[in-house]
């Protein structure tokens, strides 16, 4: 036994010698809980308690988030550019989980991937795109619910959201992302405005780079103020056409925040270095799952999740 599980919680077990007695630790966490026991039982009852005691601080921290809003920088920001980044929002410990799972499901057949997993495109020598990536392990739960994030969705979202889908796409020399999304012609589920002081964007989407994604590496990128262009963009969809394009680089521990309104894609990866990336697409409250590419929600993802991360994930 090395591992336990309590409400989508992951502890990692080992023995102590020099305590004599089995000793955990809460994987995928920001914070250290640990907890012992001098037997299977004894530290299963402490798993539960400590997994427990922490969800109680997280309540407590949710209860103070709700009272945060976006700086003002951040504002500004988000509604000249379209996108804000967040340095250092996950931590290593999250993203070490993260890779491990990444590492297997890029050597899995795509007929091995337990539904609602499939691809969201043809996998290529330059591309592997996962659709429903939240399910494919607990690992990923953490990324649901991060403070920093949702302090952002809920500013840009104008009322109430929900985490819509989740998907990761792994790239690889010479692969990109073709530029898509614009302010104009409006798209009736991808929309940004701005009235009266108040941002609406119907879908968020916050991307987490697992690995260091420099220029050269493919990063994503995107047309800076494109979510509000009044104007068709007059270029085709290749990096390469669109002289406006601007690389947004991000180390493994950011998150990219940006409106689906926002013209965005990559720049070309020449490096050959790989780049993987984990993207959570949270919505406005009423709008069902995407849909599209297989992305959707199965009717088991609540099992694994805590309350809060439950009420993340529930139509408003």
């Amino acid at each position: 036994m090395n591992t336990m599980i309590y409400k989508g919680y992951t502890a990692q077990i080992e023995y102590s010698a020099e305590d004599g007695c089995l000793i955990g630790e809460i994987a995928g966490i920001r914070d250290i809980v640990g907890f012992h026991g001098d037997s299977v039982a004894e530290l299963r009852a402490a798993f539960e308690e400590a997994v427990e005691d922490y969800l109680d601080l997280i309540l407590i921290s949710t209860i103070t988030f709700e009272e945060k809003h976006m700086t003002d920088e951040q504002k500004y920001l988000f509604d000249l550019q379209g996108f804000i980044v967040l340095k250092g929002v996950v931590p290593q410990t999250v993203i070490d989980a993260c890779n491990e799972v990444l590492d297997q499901y890029e050597q899995m057949p795509p007929e091995d991937y337990p539904p609602p997993l499939c691809l969201g495109t043809q996998r290529t020598e330059q591309e592997l795109y996962i659709s429903n990536i939240l399910e494919a392990d607990n690992t990923f739960n953490a990324l649901i619910d991060i403070p920093e994030v949702l302090d952002v969705v809920q500013g840009v979202t104008g009322g109430p959201y929900r985490l819509n889908h989740t998907y990761t796409i792994y790239r690889w020399g010479g692969g990109y992302t073709g530029l898509h999304m614009h302010g104009t012609p409006i798209i009736p589920k991808c929309q940004y405005h701005c009235r009266n002081g108040e941002m609406v964007s119907t879908l968020t989407k916050a991307v987490f780079p697992m690995l260091d994604c420099d220029v050269e590496d493919g990063c994503f990128a995107v047309i800076p103020g494109a979510h509000k262009s009044n104007f068709r963009k007059p270029w085709g969809s290749h990096p390469d056409e669109n002289p406006v394009l601007t690389p947004i680089p991000a180390a493994a521990g950011d998150a990219i925040i940006f409106t689906e309104a926002l013209t965005h894609g990559s720049v070309i990866n020449v490096s050959g270095k790989p780049r993987r990336t984990l993207y959570y697409c949270y919505s406005i409250g009423y709008m069902p799952d995407w849909g599209g590419q297989g992305l959707h929600f199965s009717p088991n993802v609540m099992e694994s999740l805590s309350e809060t991360q439950q009420s993340i994930l529930q139509l408003k």
